[in-house]
C-alpha cells in the first residue's frame, strides 16, 4: 500500500491535511519539498 506523495515548490512548506483527517509533514529532501503522510 502506497501513499500518495506530492512533490511541491521549494518553500510552500505549511501543514495541509487530506481527507482521511492524516496530517501530511513537510520534508526538505536533496532541495526539494516532499510532502509524506505521517500518523497524527
Amino acid at each position: 500500500m502506497k501513499f500518495p506523495v506530492k512533490v511541491m515548490s521549494k518553500g510552500q512548506t505549511e501543514d495541509i491535511q487530506c481527507g482521511r483527517g492524516k496530517q501530511l509533514s513537510v520534508i526538505e529532501e536533496e532541495g526539494i519539498v516532499v510532502w509524506k503522510v505521517v500518523s497524527s
